[in-house]
């Protein structure tokens, strides 16, 4: 076992686990995907450390223990089509193709999207199709996803992107509002979930990002959307409160 397979396990006991990553598909990911594939040469030693890492043109990696807690909200099932929007190099798109069986990987810069397919195609990964294109503007192409996840921290969630998510399905996002003291824009949030895409959303607070909430936003059924005052839009079993 070399070091980094070493560390990669270390990571899961040490960094996942104890923040309530209990999920044994999640952890079952995290322990057979190499994040060392993902990251510049020069960090391939660190790979594993408990925080974001450096890309390039101001992209990050995102913190191991976000992404696992991100996956895990998602409830990624074995039918889903999963769209990961800025995947950057492909980490949490690699790890999502563990759980589902087509990832779209939306990235809008060539260099990160070339360095995506390669450390793909290294690790052995065929269920990742990575599509170049503005992060703004989602994929339509494929549209609609079971799960639409954000490869990293948004200040919004555009609407145009939540159109694009199946009936009854998730989208998650790491929020952190540009100059705002608050941890949210809760006009924002009226706005999407206003626009009719969303019926409901909710926050759990990432104590340890400071000023970053995620954001759940689950998709009604048609027939929810079609009469505002039905209880089910407003509250039905299971729904997070």
């Amino acid at each position: 076992m070399s070091s980094l397979d070493v560390a990669r396990t270390r990571m899961i006991e040490s960094q996942l686990r104890p923040n309530k990553v209990t999920d044994d598909r999640v952890l079952s990911a995290f322990a057979n995907i190499r994040r060392e594939l993902f990251v510049p040469e020069h960090l391939r030693q660190v790979a594993y450390i408990d925080g974001d890492l450096p890309l390039g043109e101001g992209r990050y990696l995102m913190e191991l223990m976000v992404a696992a807690r991100l996956l895990q909200a998602a409830r990624v099932e074995s039918t889903d089509v999963v769209l990961v929007v800025g995947p950057g190099t492909g980490y949490e798109a690699a790890l999502a193709a563990m759980l589902a069986p087509t990832v779209i990987a939306l990235e809008e810069s060539p260099d990160l999207a070339r360095r995506a397919r390669a450390a793909l195609v290294e690790h052995a990964i065929a269920a990742v199709n990575i599509v170049e294109g503005p992060l703004r503007q989602g994929h339509r192409a494929r549209a609609p996803y079971d799960v639409i996840l954000f490869g990293g921290a948004v200040a919004e969630v555009p609407v145009g992107i939540a159109s694009q998510l199946a009936e009854g399905c998730r989208l998650l996002a790491v929020v952190r509002p540009r100059g705002r003291p608050r941890y949210l824009d809760e006009t924002h949030w009226r706005s999407v979930c206003a626009s009719g895409y969303i019926r409901r959303c909710y926050s759990l607070a990432l104590g340890f990002c400071t000023g970053a909430c995620f954001r759940v936003l689950l998709r009604p059924h048609a027939r929810n959307r079609a009469n505002p005052r039905d209880p089910a839009r407003r509250s039905s079993p299971g729904s997070p409160r």
